[in-house]
């Protein structure tokens, strides 16, 4: 991505990926908003991936029924930038060695 999209009122279902963000992947730089999405029935490393010097801002979506194999639902690489998690609703998630 970069720059500072909007992303919003989208479903991520299905997808799947040997590497974190099968759903979305915040590349570095990324001022992204992120509101108002359903992310579900996803199966990666992490199915949300946030990459260094990437400040996005989640706010209002809903993410369930996602599987990771190793790193949790969501992945922040190197610190994950200055990522903004705003009254989202995580629920039955899975993750084979970890959490959220």
């Amino acid at each position: 991505m970069g720059g500072k999209p909007v992303i919003e009122y989208s479903e991520f279902c299905l997808n799947k990926a040997v590497y974190p963000g099968s759903a979305l992947s915040i590349l570095p730089s990324s001022d992204a908003l992120i509101r108002n999405n359903h992310f579900h029935h996803n199966n990666s490393s992490a199915p949300i991936s946030i990459d260094y010097s990437a400040s996005p801002t989640f706010i209002n979506n809903l993410i369930e029924e996602n599987h990771s194999n190793n790193n949790g639902i969501t992945y922040f690489s190197n610190d994950g930038g200055n990522a903004k998690i705003i009254n989202n609703t995580i629920v039955n998630n899975t993750c084979s060695l970890g959490a959220v």
